[in-house]
């Protein structure tokens, strides 16, 4: 970016029947990325339907009894300073919605514009905007020397004259 930090934009889909270990997985590719820039932490935004049904996005807090899994994933998102930004119902059901389409970031102040947009299939359409502008490098043009168009015969001849004048 144009600030010199760098960005990485996850998509994540977590099967339903996936259990605790399989989250621990993004929490060590999370390890990874904040490991590798330690200086300057990068902008992370994470778009995912995780399947967490039973998590309350109005608060922090599990709204039900929840898997072994929903605590890990809530500390994973205070471990690495995630901040969640869909608070619409993302899916219907039968009988009832749920929060399960989100959108993370590690800076807040990046990300812009959350809607939740119509139906497709039994997901409704999450859209975001991210605040970022890319670091554009323009390079000096480069000189390329077209070897055939050269007079190679002068140039024989000059080097000819060259050397015996040198000699």
């Amino acid at each position: 970016m144009s600030n010199h930090r760098p960005v990485y934009i996850c998509l994540v889909y977590r099967l339903p029947d996936k259990k605790y270990d399989y989250i621990e997985l993004l929490r060590t590719l999370l390890q990874i990325l904040t490991t590798r820039h330690r200086s300057r932490p990068p902008l992370i935004i994470i778009a995912a339907d995780f399947n967490y049904p039973q998590l309350c996005w109005h608060s922090d807090d599990v709204a039900e009894p929840a898997n072994a899994a929903s605590p890990a994933f809530l500390d994973i998102l205070n471990d690495f300073h995630l901040h969640q930004f869909v608070h619409l119902p993302a899916r219907y059901g039968c009988t009832s919605s749920s929060v399960m389409d989100l959108v993370l970031s590690s800076y807040p102040a990046d990300i812009a514009k959350v809607m939740v947009e119509r139906e497709l299939s039994d997901h409704c359409i999450v859209c975001f905007e991210a605040s970022v502008s890319p670091n554009i490098s323009i390079s000096s043009p480069k000189k390329i020397y077209l070897y055939r168009k050269g007079k190679i015969t002068q140039l024989r001849h000059d080097l000819s004259a060259f050397a015996v004048q040198f000699f």
